[in-house]
């Protein structure tokens, strides 16, 4: 029992070291439960990440639609809409009066959202639609050239964010007339 005597002489030192030791893989412990908190959150938010795109719909001959919709998982809070006709900026009103001088043959309705507007995953907002008039009497290539050169003169900018993250997201459109080819007349 030699030995028992020996360890009872060192237990203040082995209880410190005990104690010691716990402290430490605590320690490890409680920052690797962190770490992991951090990762899951990160992941979180890229995993919810919205994303807005437009969306050009209908036949020029009858309506047309233009829309911005969210596409992604989580939800947008918009920051700012910016409409631009041939590159100027433009309030939401002055781009339906030069939409309404370009468009003499269609019926124009433009709308407008606020700043903190909050896209849900699968929503849509509607900022132009254009329907024609029932006394139109223009040929269907007329009427498409008319809204080709509206789609040539007018873009938007949408700044937004996810409401779990501030990273500034963007979506601008393209000025893209190749969408009106599949368009038979």
């Amino acid at each position: 029992m030699n030995w028992l005597s020996e360890i009872t002489e060192y237990h203040g030192v082995l209880s410190a070291v005990a104690a010691l030791m716990s402290a430490v893989a605590a320690f490890i412990l409680l920052r690797l439960g962190y770490k992991q908190h951090e990762w899951n959150q990160t992941h979180n938010k890229a995993l919810v990440k919205p994303f807005l795109t437009g969306m050009l719909s209908g036949d020029p001959r009858v309506l047309m639609s233009f829309s911005i919709v969210n596409k992604g998982l989580g939800t947008a809070l918009v920051d700012k809409l910016e409409a631009n006709f041939e590159g100027v900026p433009k309030k939401m009103i002055e781009l339906e009066e030069k939409l309404r001088e370009m468009l003499p043959s269609y019926d124009v309705s433009v709308g407008e959202f606020s700043n903190q507007y909050g896209f849900s995953p699968n929503d849509s907002f509607g900022l132009v639609n254009v329907k024609v008039k029932s006394t139109c009497r223009k040929s269907p290539s007329e009427l498409l050239q008319e809204f080709q050169n509206v789609l040539k003169s007018v873009s938007v900018h949408v700044t937004y964010h996810s409401m779990l993250d501030d990273t500034e997201l963007s979506y601008e459109s393209k000025n893209d007339l190749s969408i009106l080819e599949r368009v038979s007349l």
